[in-house]
């Protein structure tokens, strides 16, 4: 409970250091309870539950975020499962090994986005972007899009890393802090 609470004032104070309120898509963790909602992706088998995205997470947990300025419930965001390739004879990672992330992501308001640029990577100290590119097996993309109530956006975003454990973390799009992590 104290990390939840210290979590809200730090982004209250940068709220307020900022002089401005940040865009409706920019959202923090869901302090609420587990529910039994249904996460509206179109594919069978998948988690009907909402995790507070509070703490880690494992792949295949789905978080909802509220909205900094209204609480409203803005995004539930699937990290739905992770993937490794070591590339082939024309595309090979520099680090050691490919890594897929399969996110999905569903609007529950207007004017909210697939999160693309909001992913990163840490594994033993180091950060990460998708910034890696085209080995086979990784279709379709998660590409940048915005989104409508009840609109969903889903793909893979594609890391070059150097081991097979770490964490995905999605970041505040304004101020870089971390609103969820998922662990594989």
């Amino acid at each position: 409970m104290r990390r939840i609470l210290l979590a809200a004032a730090v982004l209250a104070l940068l709220a307020g250091c900022a002089g401005e309120s940040p865009p409706t898509r920019e959202a923090t963790a869901t302090t609420g309870t587990t529910t039994t909602e249904d996460t509206g992706f179109p594919e069978e088998g998948l988690p009907t539950t909402t995790k507070p995205p509070t703490g880690r997470h494992k792949v295949g947990d789905t978080i909802t975020l509220e909205s900094t300025d209204t609480g409203q419930q803005v995004t539930r965001v699937l990290v739905a499962r992770v993937k490794f390739a070591g590339g082939d004879e024309y595309n090979t990672p520099e680090r050691g090994l490919f890594l897929g992330v399969y996110v999905k992501v569903k609007a529950l308001a207007d004017d909210q986005s697939s999160l693309w640029g909001d992913f990163y990577v840490t594994m033993r100290g180091h950060h990460y972007d998708a910034d890696a590119c085209c080995p086979d097996g990784f279709k379709p993309t998660l590409d940048y899009v915005d989104l409508q109530d009840g609109e969903t956006a889903e793909g893979w975003l594609l890391f070059d890393v150097p081991a097979r454990h770490g964490e995905v973390v999605l970041k505040q799009s304004y101020g870089g802090g971390k609103i969820a992590t998922w662990r594989f």
